[in-house]
């Protein structure tokens, strides 16, 4: 039964549009022969099943990203529109549009982290010492400082890491620097 449903499953309906001795063209089935392929049928559909697959893992893994599975932690998030200058306890997160942000750690002069639109940044705690950064743009920048509960600081421009440091003082006062 199941060579009969073979022969059924590779019967195909062939036009020829020679014409016969009437002037008609000519109808008839014609039985493909078997292939002989080397790889069979199951492999096809594995390979098939398999891209179906990676495919569909590639599009979860992108909404999952777009959804900010790899993003960082972000505690005690302050939104440096809304309050431009205050006081923070480790751990924070402070993120600004603005062209700076400078951080005071008790007594210790104060860090002060700015970008140029030109492609530098500048992370220190006297006069600006400024470096090229790739990941600056021309519009605007976010800024995004974070320390975690042990004094790690991080500064981000766009979501990248342009530098990294610690601090001692567990409460700090921010100030929003505006745009030249």
């Amino acid at each position: 039964m199941l060579n009969w449903w073979k022969r059924v499953r590779n019967i195909r309906f062939v036009v020829n549009l020679q014409p016969d001795s009437v002037g008609l063209p000519l109808a008839y089935v014609s039985e493909v022969p078997e292939s002989n392929s080397l790889v069979g049928v199951r492999a096809w559909y594995t390979a098939l099943y398999s891209l179906i697959g990676v495919i569909g893992m590639g599009l979860l893994l992108a909404a999952l990203l777009y959804r900010g599975l790899a993003d960082p932690p972000r505690p005690n998030w302050i939104d440096m529109r809304i309050f431009p200058t205050g006081t923070v306890m480790r751990p924070f997160t402070l993120e600004t549009g603005a062209a700076g942000i400078e951080l005071t750690c008790g007594s210790a002069s104060p860090l002060t982290f700015q970008v140029r639109r030109d492609g530098y940044f500048s992370a220190s705690d006297g006069e600006p010492a400024w470096q090229g950064f790739l990941h600056t743009t021309r519009e605007r920048n976010l800024l995004v400082l974070y320390s975690d509960e042990a004094g790690q600081l991080t500064f981000r421009i766009n979501h990248e890491v342009a530098w990294q440091g610690t601090i001692v003082e567990r409460a700090c006062t921010y100030r929003s620097m505006s745009g030249r």
